[in-house]
């Protein structure tokens, strides 16, 4: 799926990013319901990225809601504005995104966005039992 927004307010490097939705956490903030969002790049270290945007007008918040549309997620509500960064980063999406430097006006977004596979774990069979051997 993919998905164009301009915004010129994150400050990513022009071309490709592979990143991971790790969070997003529906909040209350002065301006009404908002959602805490977090990035992070594979591989880049300390690349994560954390915003909080409205719901309704903000380009991240027209993301955040079509990734939501996209994978079934469900906002989980929150009481404080905390982010308790020791739990464990939780992939809740892949998502490709291409930094384009407007020619006339802001950069703008190209986000191809891909659930996260489920768990690995929970993906494997388990082997089938082998025959019994039926002595002669």
């Amino acid at each position: 799926m993919r998905f164009q927004i301009e915004d010129t307010n994150y400050d990513w490097e022009p071309g490709a990013h592979v990143v991971q939705i790790t969070s997003v956490e529906e909040r209350d903030s002065v301006h009404g319901r908002a959602v805490l969002w977090t990035f992070c790049e594979p591989g880049v270290p300390n690349h994560r990225v954390t915003g909080m945007t409205s719901l309704s007008c903000s380009p991240m918040g027209k993301l955040v809601r079509w990734f939501l549309a996209a994978t079934g997620h469900k906002l989980p509500a929150v009481q404080n504005n905390e982010l308790d960064t020791d739990d464990a980063i939780e992939c809740l999406a892949t998502v490709k995104i291409e930094m384009r430097d407007g020619e006339h006006g802001p950069r703008s977004f190209v986000v191809d966005v891909q659930p996260a596979p489920p768990d690995a774990a929970a993906a494997v069979t388990p082997p089938a039992e082998p025959p019994e051997e039926v002595p002669f």
